[in-house]
């Protein structure tokens, strides 16, 4: 019986010092994740008139962005400077008028991720 009762300390004992050491579920995916901001620069681009997306991440990191028109997807890349800033460049040239067009971007830095988006709604 004594054997019993000290085996049943001992697995509480482990069970919580393993509960101590866990991480919390979030911690590894903060660790993942890096900033990203979209904006558009003209909330309303005219006919055949170049939309700016500015994009703010980690420095040097690789930047995918896709405008999703009416019809068509279309996707620009590129990788940030030192500061973390890059411009991606659609040219409106035959986009649906009054039509919102969601840009999502995605931007990555080693293993790190993080995604934003945007939009613009082009006039004529």
């Amino acid at each position: 019986m004594r054997i019993k009762a000290a085996f049943g300390t001992v697995a509480a004992a482990l069970v919580v010092l393993v509960g101590t050491l866990l991480v919390p579920a979030g911690t590894a995916q903060a660790a993942t994740t890096i900033p990203c901001r979209a904006t558009a620069t003209v909330a309303h681009p005219g006919l055949n008139q170049i939309e700016p997306v500015y994009v703010e991440t980690a420095p040097s990191a690789s930047v995918t962005g896709v405008a999703h028109y009416r019809t068509t997807n279309t996707r620009k890349s590129g990788t940030t400077d030192v500061r973390g800033h890059r411009y991606l460049k659609w040219n409106i040239s035959h986009a649906t008028p009054g039509f919102q067009v969601i840009v999502t971007v995605t931007v990555t830095s080693g293993a790190r991720q993080g995604t934003c988006s945007t939009s613009f709604t082009p006039i004529w």
